[in-house]
């Protein structure tokens, strides 16, 4: 069944959407030894950039103090750049 004219097709809740990140090279080679310090203390093989995001995204719509120290940084990084 599709969405009637006019209206959104529903959306399945777990359906996934893909997002690309440009990291600066030394921000990625940090990121890569988080990964792999955060494995070994969890007792993991691995420790993907996915988990790490997905994680992220959910702490920062959860918690408003992380929310607002994000918006500052983002503020500040344009008024840098």
């Amino acid at each position: 069944m599709g969405a009637r004219r006019g209206q959104p097709a529903a959306v399945p809740a777990r359906q996934s959407v893909r997002r690309t990140v440009d990291l600066p090279l030394a921000a990625h080679r940090d990121f890569e030894q988080w990964r792999h310090d955060a494995a070994a203390e969890l007792g993991l093989t691995r420790v993907t950039g996915q988990e790490v995001l997905v994680a992220l995204v959910d702490e920062l719509l959860r918690d408003q103090r992380l929310a607002k120290r994000i918006r500052k940084t983002i503020v500040d990084s344009k008024a840098v750049g």
